[in-house]
């Protein structure tokens, strides 16, 4: 397995139980607008928009597919809110 490169972040993270990092590759955020629609060149302008591109790792940073293989929809949605919430602070 390769180690990952080119990462902004590697966030602590768990999954079934097993310590592992987050591999945060790109992290963007656009809040939504807050004035008249109009005002906005797109949607994605005015209701705002997030994109994360991230990988999950072993405790030593290499990839980890098959811990990735265990994940469920919901702990996507967290791994998400997990990384919105490093980036905010």
């Amino acid at each position: 397995m390769p180690k990952a490169k080119g990462l902004i972040a590697e966030i602590p993270y768990n999954i079934a139980g097993i310590p592992c990092l987050i591999g945060v590759e790109d992290y963007s955020y656009q809040p939504p607008y807050n004035g008249w629609a109009g005002n906005c060149d797109s949607d994605i302008d005015y209701y705002g928009d997030e994109e994360a591109c991230w990988v999950i790792l072993d405790r030593k940073g290499y990839t980890a597919p098959w811990l990735e293989s265990k994940l469920s929809n919901s702990m996507e949605e967290d791994i998400l809110e997990t990384i919105r919430n490093y980036f905010s602070d």
